[in-house]
């Protein structure tokens, strides 16, 4: 009877340790939000992120990955007049920039959609990986990219 105890408990024990280490394995779940873990599998994915210290409204930031490293990350800066969306797509030597600054047709609280707002400018340029304008930038652009690379990791490993 000891015996049959002793492989019944150890059966539930090893069933259960079996069970928590399946749930603790990413899933397949392709957008994760807010801070990431570097336990996510280097596959594409995509995550969002907040980006502290550049617009007291908030600024956040979806970034696509392909195979573990960066390729594209969509920025929305939220401003108390109106908001900039910035895309970076990144290359092995190069970030394209597009910007587009945006103004409300009303409040902030009351802007609801894009129909909300009006295109005050839009402007693209080129970054070298550090974040330094390579030719021509507009002075008018929105510098964030020492924040942004503070926050999103180029590659997840």
């Amino acid at each position: 009877m000891r015996t049959l105890s002793v492989v019944l408990i150890t059966g539930i024990i090893y069933v259960s340790c079996n069970n928590r280490q399946q749930s603790m394995q990413p899933n397949s779940v392709d957008s994760i939000a807010v801070n990431p873990t570097k336990a996510v599998a280097a596959k594409d994915t995509s995550i969002e992120y907040s980006i502290e210290g550049v617009s007291s409204e908030g600024t956040s930031a979806k970034a696509k990955y392909v195979g573990g490293r960066i390729k594209e990350c969509e920025i929305t800066v939220y401003g108390e007049t109106g908001q900039s969306k910035i895309v970076y797509i990144f290359s092995d030597n190069k970030i394209d920039v597009s910007e587009k600054q945006l103004t409300y047709n009303t409040s902030l609280e009351n802007t609801k959609s894009d129909k909300d707002m009006k295109v005050k400018k839009e402007i693209t340029y080129v970054l070298d990986l550090n974040g330094n304008p390579i030719g021509k930038a507009d002075v008018d652009r929105t510098d964030i990219f020492s924040e942004f690379k503070k926050v999103v990791p180029l590659e997840i490993k």
